[in-house]
């Protein structure tokens, strides 16, 4: 008797995963045993969920095939941490029964997917929430760490598969539940990035940066923002923040050091259109004096310190003569600078 009720419960569910291109993973899957019974599926990938939806989509060769009435395809939206290059292996399988669809696994990739701003990925979120969970602040909530993992964790989902307004429900509701902070802020002004929504994200960013100032991921996100407003300054400015907080890491120190390239030539510029001659002088001088190896204020000062001499330089020798005048002045205003400390500095 036990034998038959096992063998009369057994799952009925059938299913094929037909291919995964495009950032999409499609196929169909059905319960003949409950044909008008909606199903879902799950796609995962290093035993991740990295997709997750219905298998509701009309196919016409699914219906000629007697496979119910045809509506039982899936076409689910990939996570976008699996757009990274790389090549990832895919299993599909019916979420409530867990059977594995036939047709896999399957190989995704390689595709890339890049944005002009940096994204918290699932697992480095996962550790800012286990780290903020520890907290003596949030002791109390320490009961509730398992679920409020599983609650990011699904809004992490649904950022990465395009439901942007579910994932924004769910940064919200973490937020409730935890009170104000920095990483949520953060995860809600990706969501807005995603969206072209700049001001809505630079917003969040900042409310994050004010929850803890301390969280590197809250004036990048600043920065991102304020780079995708056009506004190189205040890019910098944040930079220099997220270069203080994290001095070990050279892609960051990089960036900043492009940005402040960019930045000064844009200000030098600015003053110079101005009719602000001296003052690009005085800026240049403070920069170059504070570092001696400063390339791009050595290259503009020296440029403004060299008489225009109205020569053609295309003539032979004339541009290896304008590179001497430059250093010449350059070690002059050095020289001058030493001189001037010297006598400060010698007894009265």
């Amino acid at each position: 008797m036990n034998q038959l009720t096992s063998v009369s419960t057994l799952p009925t569910v059938t299913g094929h995963v037909d291919h995964a291109k495009n950032g999409h993973v499609q196929g169909w899957v059905y319960d003949p045993a409950a044909p008008q019974q909606d199903l879902k599926v799950e796609i995962l990938c290093n035993d991740e969920v990295v997709a997750y939806g219905p298998a509701d989509q009309f196919r016409e060769d699914l219906e000629k095939a007697g496979i119910g009435d045809g509506k039982h395809m899936f076409n689910l939206p990939l996570s976008y941490e699996l757009s990274d290059g790389q090549v990832h292996t895919l299993i599909a399988r019916e979420a409530k029964s867990g059977v594995i669809l036939k047709g896999g696994p399957l190989q995704f990739g390689p595709e890339t997917c890049s944005w002009e701003f940096d994204l918290i990925s699932r697992k480095q979120g996962l550790e800012i929430l286990h780290g903020l969970l520890a907290s003596p602040a949030l002791s109390a909530q320490a009961t509730k760490a398992e679920s409020l993992a599983r609650l990011y964790w699904g809004g992490s989902l649904a950022q990465e598969t395009g439901k942007l307004s579910e994932a924004r429900h769910i940064w919200h509701a973490i937020l409730k539940a935890l009170d104000e902070n920095a990483l949520c802020h953060c995860k809600l002004g990706e969501t807005y990035l995603l969206q072209d929504q700049r001001e809505a994200a630079l917003e969040s960013y900042r409310a994050a940066a004010a929850a803890d100032p301390c969280l590197h991921w809250a004036h990048l996100g600043i920065a991102n923002a304020q780079c995708l407003l056009g506004r190189l300054n205040e890019e910098e400015e944040a930079l220099e923040v997220v270069v203080a907080l994290r001095p070990n890491d050279t892609a960051i120190q990089a960036r900043f050091e492009q940005v402040q390239t960019r930045a000064l030539s844009a200000r030098i510029d600015t003053l110079l259109a101005d009719g602000k001659r001296e003052e690009a002088i005085q800026q240049l001088k403070r920069l170059l004096l504070a570092n001696p190896e400063h390339r791009l204020a050595q290259e503009k000062l020296g440029e403004l310190l060299l008489p225009e001499s109205g020569c053609d330089i295309s003539l032979p020798g004339l541009v290896q003569l304008a590179e001497y005048l430059k250093a010449q002045r350059l070690l002059e205003l050095f020289l001058d600078h030493t001189e001037t400390l010297l006598q400060e500095r010698a007894p009265q």
